[in-house]
């Protein structure tokens, strides 16, 4: 039938009448539905009664869109609920993620140089076993130290306020705009190591159940000996029997470009962090610092949020300094020999190494990692850069699409005018 017959339209026009007439009764009975239930709100019973009201109208193409948003939403809710649960498994993933060129490598399938081909199976356990191996090892060797080092360091920043104080040269006091400047940064650091004595009991209950939770270390490891070795087959699997074909093939689509900004992202973050970490230990150590390591662990775990890590680490450092009695010149280059590995780090080695992350305006970054630090928490600080630029190149995508589907609408009223 010609796409202008007068009889197609009239019945299209019926057809989407009766889907409106169908549609607006049920929006009315789910809203006096929720109102009725107020009391025993559920996230499950909402999702459910959403889906059960717009399933007859699962046609309409909006309608369809909000079923598979309602879903998704779901989905990503019940993750959140078994978040403890699952810890294993996306423990497992990010690893098998994070590793899978290595045994990619070493099955001879990557890189120039192709020393060994290994079969997936020998070289997915080879990893598995070389890395929790790293691990444990490094977990026995540092794990008291950096507690002890822990709860020393919480113990000595509780007077770094009044130790600040009384650094201030005398002649402060006679300015106004001095003193208090002087005063807000003491009680800023004040607020900020109030915090510190939670480190150590942190650091404590993680160890703790890193010892005492065998089982879970033990199904970590096996998941992640599956996962690395069948990563490929997993997404593969996973998009063909539960993603619907349109958003597999935009989920597929999007995940393979955005892929490649992750890892080379998280690949420049741990070559820039060890630098940075040997860096500041040498300097710290130079210096005759106390808690050397734990302070070169949090300067280079610092590394990754822009701007903010330093200034944090810096000023956490200098604290110490203070605390354990270090003469005020020594300070003053300490803090001279940080701004140096600062700038090392930041206009030598990132424009080499971590060129491609960002691409993000300064205060751009902050923001994106305070509004991904607050939803997705620790981890959204750590990822908020590569997340704000993920989410930077999709509007971008999303805009010029935009742009291109409404050229021809403009051109043509343009040229009915």
């Amino acid at each position: 039938m010609a796409q202008g017959d007068p009889d197609h339209e009239q019945k299209s026009g019926q057809a989407s009448g009766t889907a409106w007439i169908a549609f607006v009764p049920a929006v009315l009975l789910f809203g006096l539905f929720l109102y009725e239930i107020s009391g025993i709100w559920h996230p499950l019973v909402i999702f459910g009664t959403l889906g059960f009201f717009l399933w007859p109208a699962r046609r309409i193409d909006w309608v369809r869109r909000l079923l598979y948003t309602v879903l998704g939403l779901a989905f990503l809710w019940l993750l959140w609920l078994l978040r403890g649960i699952l810890a294993p498994l996306l423990i497992a993933l990010t690893l098998a993620y994070i590793f899978k060129p290595v045994v990619e490598w070493l099955c001879g399938n990557t890189g120039g140089w192709r020393p060994l081909r290994l079969g997936r199976a020998f070289a997915s356990l080879l990893v598995t076993v070389l890395l929790f191996g790293f691990l444990g090892f490094l977990g026995a060797e540092i794990g008291s130290a950096l507690i002890s080092q822990s709860e020393e360091l919480a113990r000595l920043t509780s007077g770094a306020g009044e130790a600040i104080r009384q650094a201030i040269p005398p002649s402060w006091a006679q300015n106004e705009l001095l003193s208090n400047a002087a005063e807000n940064i003491a009680v800023t650091v004040e607020q900020f190591v109030a915090k510190i004595p939670r480190l150590s009991q942190e650091l404590d209950r993680t160890l703790a159940f890193a010892a005492t939770g065998a089982l879970g270390i033990l199904m970590t490891l096996i998941i992640f000996y599956y996962c690395v070795k069948d990563f490929n087959r997993l997404l593969s699997d996973f998009s063909h029997r539960i993603l619907p074909a349109r958003f597999r093939i935009f989920a597929e689509s999007r995940a393979g470009r955005h892929s490649v900004t992750l890892r080379r992202f998280l690949g420049g973050y741990f070559i820039t962090s060890s630098v940075v970490f040997v860096l500041t230990l040498a300097l710290l150590l130079a210096f005759r610092v106390r808690l050397a390591l734990v302070l070169a662990l949090l300067a280079a775990v610092l590394n990754i949020v822009p701007v903010i890590g330093f200034w944090v680490s810096t000023a956490v450092t200098l604290v110490v300094a203070l605390s354990t009695g270090a003469a005020i010149g020594s300070v003053l280059l300490l803090g001279l020999g940080l701004a140096l590995i600062n700038v090392f780090e930041g206009n030598i080695l990132q424009p080499r190494i971590l060129s491609p992350r960002v691409g993000l305006h300064p205060v751009a970054v902050i923001v994106s990692m305070g509004v991904f630090g607050k939803l997705l928490g620790i981890p959204g600080i750590l990822l908020g850069v590569p997340l704000a630029a993920i989410a930077t190149r999709e509007w971008e995508d999303f805009k010029e699409r935009w742009e291109r589907e409404e050229k021809p609408r403009e051109d043509g009223k343009a040229g009915d005018s």
